[in-house]
């Protein structure tokens, strides 16, 4: 993904109040927040999943480890603070399209501030279909180890796909063939990442 400077929150309040009235705008903003609320949710279920499969297995599952890593950088990367309480619900709004996306980026194609509202919302929805993507191998191997299902797993696949139905992302068909290689491994890793010699 391209790398784009996420507004901050204060950059968001102060945009909300200068382009006051213009409610195009205002979607853009409560699109990011809401994207970053997901991203808060989704690590907390991350968190979940990761416990289960090392008391499931006893070891660390590389696609698990990976997903925490992206996502503790995106959290971080957006400002994100996952320890506090919930932030207050957002109002009801629709989440722009990729349509006003583009229209929005003409529009205002001197508008720093737009654009980079309208960046960060792309990045976040390019940021879901990895999400997805990851989830996909944690599943396959969470279903090679364990003769159980996960809810943990199956709330984050009903997460996710209501995300992407809700923004109309639009992922691949064949997600599998873009994997990148090595994270369906299962090697079992020490505290200091280095693979564990099994014991006979």
């Amino acid at each position: 993904m391209p790398e784009c400077k996420p507004p901050t929150i204060y950059q968001l309040r102060e945009l909300w109040r200068r382009y006051r009235g213009n409610g195009l705008v205002h979607r853009l903003i409560l699109e990011i927040q809401h994207l970053r609320g997901f991203f808060r949710d989704v690590e907390l279920l991350r968190e979940v999943i990761q416990r289960c499969w090392y008391e499931e297995t006893g070891n660390k599952l590389v696609a698990l480890e990976r997903l925490c890593v992206e996502l503790q950088e995106e959290l971080f990367r957006a400002g994100v603070v996952t320890d506090t309480p919930k932030p207050r619900a957002l109002p009801p709004f629709t989440p722009p399209s990729r349509h006003d996306l583009r229209a929005l980026a003409q529009h205002y194609h001197n508008d720093e501030a737009i654009q980079a509202l309208i960046e960060e919302i792309w990045h976040a929805r390019t940021f879901v279909l990895r999400v997805d993507e990851l989830r996909l191998v944690v599943v396959r191997c969470w279903r090679a180890e364990t003769d159980c299902d996960l809810v943990a797993l199956e709330e984050l696949r009903v997460r996710l796909e209501a995300e992407k139905a809700r923004a109309g992302v639009i992922a691949s068909a064949e997600p599998a063939q873009r994997e990148q290689p090595g994270l369906t491994a299962r090697i079992p890793l020490d505290l200091d990442g280095q693979p564990e010699q099994r014991r006979g």
